[in-house]
């Protein structure tokens, strides 16, 4: 999609395995698209803002989720396992995870292996901004070395001419 506006329809309708959202986009940014997203999901909005897994075995009848009981119902939702994916000590997503009122809930093992995915996930975007910022440096010091490069040739070049006119006059003898 290419607005926040956009997203949310789609959020509710296609029940995405992943939503990404850019800060900058038109007519509502990531962050207000976010905070809608979390308006309309209580239990996200708790595992953002605690920081801490959320795991609700019996959703239908969970107080918290009282008010997103019709979407319960109309999605056939049984149980919900929320957990944070932390980059240094902010919530910078999470892992959303539902079960099927026919399937089997969710188990506390099922929610810690997901702590281990959120965990390496965690890692793994900052071992990619790690890696980004070395090339960034890299290309820097590159440029720098070019540059001091391009100085020592034409430092060179300068005296080149410049001992190419003292030797071009005669009276320097």
């Amino acid at each position: 999609t290419q607005t926040g506006t956009q997203v949310l329809p789609l959020v509710g309708r296609e029940k995405p395995d992943l939503v990404l959202l850019d800060v900058r986009m038109p007519h509502m940014d990531g962050l207000a698209c976010l905070d809608e997203i979390k308006r309309r999901y209580p239990e996200l909005k708790r595992a953002f803002e605690s920081g801490d897994t959320v795991f609700i075995p019996d959703a239908p009848n969970d107080p918290m989720l009282q008010n997103a009981r019709a979407a319960l119902d109309l999605r056939n939702v049984r149980s919900i396992v929320v957990v944070p994916i932390r980059w240094r000590s902010s919530v910078i997503g999470a892992i959303f995870l539902r079960t099927e009122r026919e399937s089997e809930p969710f188990t506390e093992s099922d929610v810690r292996f997901c702590q281990v995915i959120a965990s390496l996930t965690a890692k793994a975007l900052r071992n990619a901004h790690r890696f980004e910022s070395l090339l960034r440096s890299n290309d820097d010091r590159e440029d720098t070395r070019r540059r001091s490069e391009l100085e020592r040739i034409a430092l060179v070049a300068f005296l080149r001419r410049l001992l190419d006119r003292y030797t071009a006059r005669e009276d320097h003898l």
